[in-house]
């Protein structure tokens, strides 16, 4: 009977011992995350010439769905973001595998002096967890060193200035515009001129006699000739002061005192004439006119 009930209290202790390791199970291992940020040395930031800075998330084990976020970004003070970025690697510390997720900052230094990265705050989750975890970052401080000098870079600087590039476009339009009145003057000076010609009232007299036998008007043509012959007499004679042809045949030679009685006959035949002249007719009246016209030899 006793050996019966030692039997029956070393079952009952190991059914005891097997709902208490099911009751309590051994709790998971905590997540082992770092957080580290990485740079240049604080004394080796030059004025105007970016760096590179980053924050590096660091986790060991096969937590694939962590996924850290910046809760916090850094605050940037004398430093121009150029191209932030985020990238996702895998690596060995040793037999140990990791994961790693990097916040990439392109930044130059907008001046000499202090500049200064503020600490940033990272929130993840846990595998198993339902509440996020953060953690921050220390704040970051360096020292801008100015640039060499260098033409480029000074320009450059000059550029970022509202009232330079207002002087370069005003420069660069006075130029255009003296470029293009010097081009036109040097076009104008290789077209030579036409020349100017002065005005023949004798010649335009006989002109518009000419006008007036094309038309066909016979009284006017008559009157237009003889206008013509008598302004050429009047400069060549300007002593007499008349207007009848005939006032100036004492002026005149023999052999143009002849031409001059038959030019005012015909004139006066053709103007009162029954029929139209001929255009002989016509050309022996205008040649005589261009004959009187002419000055004496």
């Amino acid at each position: 009977m006793l050996a019966g009930f030692l039997v029956v209290f070393l079952v009952s202790l190991v059914y005891a011992q097997d709902e208490a390791s099911t009751a309590a199970p051994t709790p998971a291992a905590e997540l082992d995350i770092t957080l580290s940020t990485q740079g240049p040395p604080p004394d080796s930031v030059v004025e105007d010439q970016p760096f590179e800075w980053e924050i590096q998330v660091r986790w060991y084990g096969a937590a694939s769905d962590l996924n850290p976020e910046i809760q916090k970004s850094p605050r940037f003070i004398n430093l121009e973001v150029l191209k932030p970025s985020t990238t996702i690697r895998t690596g060995a510390d040793g037999s140990r595998q990791y994961t790693e997720k990097v916040f990439r900052y392109v930044l130059r230094p907008q001046s000499e002096g202090e500049a200064s990265i503020g600490p940033a705050t990272i929130r993840y989750m846990s595998p198993g967890e339902e509440k996020e975890s953060f953690l921050s970052t220390a704040a970051n401080s360096y020292t801008a060193s100015p640039a060499p000098f260098s033409f480029q870079l000074w320009l450059k600087q000059m550029w970022r200035q509202g009232w330079f590039r207002g002087l370069v476009f005003g420069i660069v339009i006075l130029m255009a515009v003296g470029v293009t009145l010097r081009v036109r003057s040097r076009y104008k000076k290789a077209i030579p001129e036409a020349p100017v010609e002065e005005s023949n009232p004798l010649e335009e007299a006989f002109e518009a006699a000419r006008r007036r036998r094309i038309e066909g008007d016979r009284s006017r043509f008559i009157h237009a000739i003889k206008e013509a012959v008598l302004l050429s007499l009047s400069q060549r004679f300007p002593a007499i002061d008349s207007k009848e042809l005939a006032s100036f045949r004492g002026e005149l030679g023999f052999d143009r005192q002849i031409v001059l009685d038959r030019f005012l006959e015909n004139c006066e035949q053709l103007q009162f004439a029954p029929v139209s002249p001929s255009p002989d007719e016509l050309d022996r009246v205008m040649e005589d006119a261009r004959f009187l016209a002419e000055p004496e030899s």
